[in-house]
């Protein structure tokens, strides 16, 4: 179906750029799909006031539009139970929630039997959204890296992209190395907690998500570790395509976190970030030697929700720290969740 509706002309190569613009302010019109002039190198951009359109984008990207109208398809608007619907008709799961990690769709999957389903239900997707190029299932996570375990469902075969957190780009590899796009929040408030002049250590840095975040914000000395050699190459990457904005100071290190008190020898931090959550026991001490008195160690870990409390929390850690907060982060199951808390420690005999 058509409608017609106000539109602005304006030159392909300006047309994106407009477009994320038009879309920003609320004068795009979402519900119909933008068209296209190729012979005269135009783009038609349905909009809600051309006046206040044309105006805009003068202003703000220094580029010509002319208003116009014309006819535009509608899109297709896709609600939950219409993709519920349309998967369990081609015989898939009727799932609707999925990691989205760039233009990568990433399912989780219990078995070979839900693989199968979900093939169905990523053809579906596909449809509904064809900007998502490539679509997996995951099986589990495994390893000290920490490395997804992908069967491929539909679309490309590509597990690299590019995200976007906060403006802040990272490259992900998803068959080469871990990267939740639920944690672009937690990334972000943590960054909003470092001060100035910290020195900070990001103990299982993978990709370098709260790193990078830290890096763009503040003037810090951010330590970046991960045992995952593809990660840290990663990183490196995504060092240099943020290289303009960063305002603090990085080291890299690829190493076993067991291995951090050795090879940092005198270093004492103020900010230590330990998001490694179903093993946190095993590197805490780790933590306990590299942290200031009285600095912070912000620790993830999978938790009953009923053990989530402070006092139960200050139970599991023992003498010297101090739980100053604890926060539901991701559910993990009905009973299990990660927690974030965030701890003051200070060695026996150390004043705070």
């Amino acid at each position: 179906m058509r409608k017609r509706s106000p539109c602005i002309a304006i030159e392909a190569r300006s047309a994106e750029d407009a477009r994320r613009l038009l879309l920003e302010e609320g004068l795009l019109d979402k519900s119909l799909k933008i068209d296209r002039d190729v012979g005269r190198g135009l783009v038609y951009l349905p909009v809600v006031c051309t006046e206040l359109a044309v105006r805009l984008v003068k202003e703000k990207l220094g580029v010509d539009a002319s208003i116009c109208s014309r006819e535009f398809s509608k899109r297709m608007v896709w609600t939950r139970e219409l993709l519920v619907k349309g998967a369990l008709e081609e015989g898939g799961l009727p799932r609707h929630s999925y990691l989205l990690v760039g233009d990568i769709v990433v399912f989780n999957a219990k078995n070979a039997e839900e693989v199968e389903r979900l093939r169905q239900t990523a053809r579906v997707l596909s449809q509904a959204f064809p900007h998502f190029k490539a679509f997996y299932a995951k099986l589990l996570t495994e390893g000290e890296e920490r490395v997804a375990k992908l069967v491929h469902l539909h679309g490309e075969y590509k597990t690299r992209t590019l995200v976007k957190e906060y403006g802040v780009g990272l490259w992900v590899d998803i068959a080469r190395a871990y990267y939740n796009p639920r944690l672009a929040e937690e990334h972000y408030k943590i960054s909003t907690l470092v001060s100035n002049g910290e020195r900070v250590l990001d103990m299982f840095t993978g990709v370098g998500g709260f790193c990078l975040q830290i890096l763009a914000r503040k003037k810090a000395i951010v330590y970046c570790n991960d045992i995952n050699r593809e990660a840290i190459r990663l990183l490196h990457e995504s060092l240099a395509y943020n290289f303009n904005r960063l305002k603090g100071r990085v080291v890299v290190l690829n190493c076993d976190a067991k291995l951090l008190p050795e090879v940092l020898s005198k270093s004492s931090f103020d900010r230590i970030i330990m998001n490694h959550p179903t093993k946190w026991l095993e590197f805490i001490g780790v933590a306990k030697e590299l942290v200031k008195c009285g600095g912070t160690i912000h620790l993830y870990a999978l938790l009953e929700k009923r053990e989530a409390s402070k006092s139960e929390i200050s139970k599991l850690m023992g003498e010297g720290f101090e739980v100053k907060r604890v926060e539901e982060v991701l559910e993990y199951s009905p009973k299990r969740s990660v927690f974030r808390a965030d701890l003051l420690y200070c060695k026996d005999g150390q004043e705070r």
